[in-house]
């Protein structure tokens, strides 16, 4: 049941260079070293042989093919006969020979079994078995023989000992001493000595489960001490040699293939309960793929959730401990795979707790990189696969897949504009999600054409400012002249008061608004417009607006500008403020070294003040207009793919957005298209020490449609065009902010299949 490896490419001796976690040597005399350097060059007292162990297979004979006439009057077809049954008889791999039995006598396959002459193949999965021997092939004894064995794996030179990953399989020595050599120093008890006398084998046999692709390299290094003679004495000199045994494995005898699939309909991603919203449909299916025609004994799969995570076996019931029957399958675990079967299975996994708002917002997944369209994506650990399974003859095998992840387009808080008089404060950086209330699930089972559907949406912002310092701005030089208001405002300002703490009191204002989807017609039409236009800018510019301090003259707005600047340095140094001597105002007489400077003007020669156009700040604080722009919902539909490309196959180039994403045009909505929500107090707080927590809050919104009355039954009607506004929002102790920023859009909300009238 063994079969010799191939041959070692090389043998190192004992100046080879050890693996890094192999101990080095006892220190010895220049003499030995010498002596031993000397030794190893030339032929080894011992001999390794290494076998791989594998299991037999049952003997095939190749039986030529002849009609078998017993009455035939050719005296040549009689003599061909009884030739192939006298071969036959003295064939052991046949069921002809003398003394089997005649029940199988012509069958191809013998009741014996044959040992392979090869080393064969090596599945993932596999353990690999060997038999290593060393054995002494001189006529003298040697001293304390060892055999190192370790497995090296993933290195394209197997002389590098750093190169790859090491495994220490076995260090084998004798197991106790062969006997007592007389002490030296004259004691009663002499000193123990491991001989392996000539002849004499030193044995091993070890297994290694084989878990990774590619190259393998099984090293063996022996050791022993040769008696040498040196004069009128012998003196035992330290020898060893190296062999390497090199395999690859190229695949898996199992083929793994998973499919994750994710909520895609607007009634599960807005469900009100989490297990829903989160759950997972995973998809296995494992396949014989051996290749060589050869059956597996399939033992089991087991789905190992990662933490966090609860599992159901759908479609085999028996899996999940409760003792159900499967619909289909033995509840036998053993089940025989051949050759290019398939096997699937489902399994459901759901959260085991509900996720806050927050906690989706901050989740720290695995990353995987950024898409094309330039989307992070972020891996959640979902768990990993154990299958095991039996080759025909009884080889055990068994794999464990990579950790399955469920991939998840971050989207990143949305910031609101700050106020310049809140120096040290945080704007806003705001989520928000929508989940239906259990009454408007309700409401969506009975709906009709012409009726008026009302559904309860919860609405919940989490604000996460305060676990986001400000980005770090390089430290400039100290500037004597830098005015006050600039210094309270700088990102180095905000930064100190953060890492001392900082406590906010907030209110949000929000609203809840109807939108209509932008067409795709009017959007192509705007961009073919914009860049045919001969006579159009190519970038709009704004129109310059006067400030309030413009005069005509440049170098007289510059010299104010200095002196102001130079009048509130010097009023900050010679007051309380400033600890620092005050320095000699801009109206004094001037040192004699300096050059004096130019004369004030008087004011009639200044220039009245230009009147300030506030059209843009107006326009900023407009409400904005009910149209989701079409550019979002492609941005939202390519999310979407992203998302769920473990499941669904995402043709090249993306097509347009389908209609089922889209709300539909038979329901209307009614009544004010903003609609204010209760006002939402947050407590934002921020520690020196890394413990603060994201604020968040949940407050709820009525929204209502009406279906067309021209709807025909059991046509499906989607509800959306929702859009969550910050109106404004108020720190204490500070004025209020208005935004008008939007912080969530949804295209569908809400799905329903009309019934009759």
């Amino acid at each position: 049941m063994a079969s010799v490896l191939p041959a070692p490419p090389a043998a190192a001796s004992g100046g080879a260079p050890r693996p890094p976690h192999q101990p080095s040597s006892l220190p010895q005399s220049s003499t030995a070293a010498s002596s031993s350097n000397a030794q190893n060059a030339g032929p080894h007292l011992l001999s390794l042989k290494v076998m791989r162990a594998s299991a037999p297979s049952l003997a095939v004979s190749e039986k030529p093919y002849y009609e078998h006439h017993a009455e035939s009057t050719d005296a040549l077809l009689s003599a061909v006969g009884q030739g192939i049954e006298q071969g036959l008889a003295h064939d052991l791999h046949s069921n002809r020979w003398d003394g089997a039995s005649g029940s199988a006598s012509n069958f191809p396959i013998s009741d014996l079994l044959v040992l392979p002459n090869s080393f064969g193949t090596l599945y993932l999965g596999e353990t690999f078995r060997t038999y290593l021997c060393v054995r002494n092939e001189a006529a003298t004894a040697v001293r304390e023989p060892s055999l190192r064995v370790e497995m090296q794996v993933g290195a394209s030179d197997v002389q590098q000992s750093d190169a790859g990953r090491w495994h220490q399989l076995a260090h084998v020595i004798l197991p106790a001493p062969t006997r007592l050599s007389p002490d030296p120093d004259g004691g009663e008890e002499g000193r123990p000595v491991w001989e392996l006398a000539p002849g004499q084998p030193l044995e091993t046999a070890l297994g290694y489960d084989i878990k990774d692709l590619g190259a393998h390299v099984l090293v063996c290094t022996v050791g022993y001490k040769a008696a040498v003679q040196q004069g009128s004495e012998v003196a035992w000199v330290e020898r060893s040699f190296r062999k390497y045994y090199k395999f690859s494995v190229e695949r898996s005898p199992i083929s793994v293939r998973t499919k994750v699939h994710q909520p895609r309909h607007a009634s599960s991603l807005h469900h009100p309960d989490a297990k829903v919203r989160q759950r997972v449909e995973l998809e296995v299916q494992v396949q014989n793929v051996a290749g060589n025609g050869s059956a597996l004994v399939f033992e089991g799969l087991a789905l190992k959730p990662a933490p966090g995570w609860g599992w159901a076996s759908v479609d085999r019931p028996s899996l999940n401990g409760g003792g159900e029957e499967d619909m289909w399958a033995r509840k036998v675990g053993t089940e025989v795979l051949a050759d290019g079967d398939v096997r699937q299975y489902l399994f459901t996994l759901t959260p085991s707790t509900a996720a806050t708002l927050a906690h989706e917002t901050l989740k720290a997944g695995l990353d995987l990189g950024t898409s094309a369209d330039g989307h992070a994506i972020r891996g959640d650990a979902l768990g990993h696969l154990d299958i095991s399974w039996r080759m025909s003859l009884g080889e055990p095998g068994r794999l464990q897949t990579s950790q399955l992840v469920r991939r998840c387009v971050v989207t990143p808080p949305i910031t609101a504009p700050s106020s310049s008089s809140s120096s040290a404060k945080l704007a806003p950086r705001l989520s928000a999600q929508f989940t239906l209330q259990p009454s408007a699930l309700e409401t969506l089972r009975d709906v009709r054409p012409g009726s008026v559907v009302e559904l309860g949406v919860d609405v919940a912002v989490c604000d996460v400012s305060t676990l986001v310092l400000p980005e770090s701005v390089a430290e400039e030089e100290e500037d004597d002249d830098t005015p006050l208001s600039e210094i309270a405002s700088s990102p180095r300002a905000k930064r100190t008061a953060l890492a001392e703490g900082v406590t906010i009191r907030r209110t949000l204002r929000l609203a809840m608004q109807h939108c209509t989807v932008e067409p795709r017609a009017h959007t192509a039409a705007a961009a073919s417009g914009s860049e045919s236009g001969p006579e159009a800018p190519s970038t709009p510019r704004k129109t310059p607006v006067p400030s309030r301090t413009a005069t005509p003259t440049q170098a007289v707005g510059a010299l104010n500008k200095a002196r102001l600047q130079a009048n509130l340095t010097s009023l900050v140094r010679g007051g309380s403020l400033s600890l620092r001597p005050a320095r000699a105002s801009v109206d004094a007489e001037p040192p004699r070294s300096s050059t004096p400077l130019p004369p004030l003007p008087s004011k009639h020669e200044l220039a009245p003040a230009a009147p300030v156009d506030d059209s843009e700040a107006v326009a900023r604080k407009r409400l904005l207009d009910p149209v989701l722009r079409w550019t979002h919902v492609t941005e939202q539909y390519t999310a979407y793919t992203e998302t769920h490309a473990q499941a669904l196959t995402r043709p090249h180039p993306a097509p347009s957005v389908p209609h089922t994403l889209l709300p539909s045009p038979t329901a209307l909505p009614l009544g004010p298209s903003l609609t204010p929500l209760p006002a939402i107090h947050l407590h934002l707080q921020r520690s020196p020490t890394p413990t603060a927590h994201a604020a968040e809050h949940t407050t709820t919104a009525h929204l209502t449609w009406a279906v067309d009355d021209a709807v025909p039954p059991y046509d499906m009607v989607r509800f959306g065009g929702v859009r969550l506004v910050l109106l404004s929002y108020t720190d204490e102790g500070e004025s209020e902010v208005e935004c008008m920023t939007s912080v969530h859009e949804v295209c569908v909300l809400a799905e329903a299949l009309v019934g009759p009238h």
